[in-house]
């Protein structure tokens, strides 16, 4: 368990009193203990192969993954990680996964952790390598990116620059933002992190309250065909 979790059990046992300890357990390490039962029966109705824990060595798709985006998913010694409850499968003869990723960060006198739900969508062939993101926000995640030389600017289409920046390693990224796709993201209300590298699109949905982001059981099917209608815009 990392230094914040602890830290943030302290100051709510602090704030509510040693009679909250059930609660505490609950908020604290019930989605550790009910979120894969959940996660497992989303999988089975899906259609989807389910793996509680999974890896670069024993995964397929993970290895190709973190292959395809090593800023993210190789960090080095100070950094450990893990993939969780892991689906994949089919959708439009299209491959996908859905994951959740958890990495914990030491620094110099303490250490922090996130978990965030993960879409990989294994598309047609190698797109231009683009990375799309909210402006204004700023999360621990986000902070793993890299950064592209470019920063492609929508002169017709400013309030998507507004709420977007796309940076990419080459000005041809901007065929693949047609209107209908401009037009999407301008106003769906919704915010995305979607980063392309090689043959995958890496998807994250933003929570609406700012932070880094695990979605919950119940919205799991929802995200997987919002990824999917995405990459399926930039498809057209």
């Amino acid at each position: 368990m990392s230094t914040d979790t602890v830290m943030r059990l302290a100051d709510f046992l602090n704030s509510w009193g040693w009679i909250s300890i059930p609660f505490a357990i609950l908020i604290f390490f019930g989605p550790g203990i009910f979120r894969p039962k959940r996660m497992a029966q989303i999988a089975s109705k899906l259609g989807f192969v389910y793996w509680r824990k999974a890896s670069p060595e024993n995964n397929k798709t993970i290895g190709m993954v973190s292959v395809a985006f090593p800023h993210i998913f190789q960090l080095g010694s100070l950094t450990m990680s893990q993939y969780c409850n892991v689906m994949e499968g089919n959708l439009d003869n299209h491959e996908i996964a859905v994951f959740d990723y958890s990495i914990c960060r030491r620094y110099d006198t303490n250490s922090m952790g996130i978990t965030v739900t993960c879409v990989a969508i294994k598309l047609d062939g190698p797109l231009p390598a683009f990375k799309l993101k909210p402006k204004g926000l700023r999360t621990i995640f986000e902070s793993l990116g890299r950064s592209l030389p470019q920063e492609i600017i929508f002169e017709n289409y400013p309030e998507f620059s507004k709420r977007y920046k796309l940076s990419a390693e080459d000005v041809e990224v901007r065929s693949l933002f047609s209107v209908e796709v401009l037009e999407w993201f301008k106003s769906n209300p919704e915010k995305w992190f979607i980063d392309v590298s090689g043959n995958f699109m890496l998807l994250r949905k933003h929570a609406p309250w700012g932070f880094d982001y695990m979605n919950p059981p119940r919205s799991i099917a929802d995200t997987l065909h919002q990824a999917h209608s995405i990459w399926t815009l930039f498809r057209k």
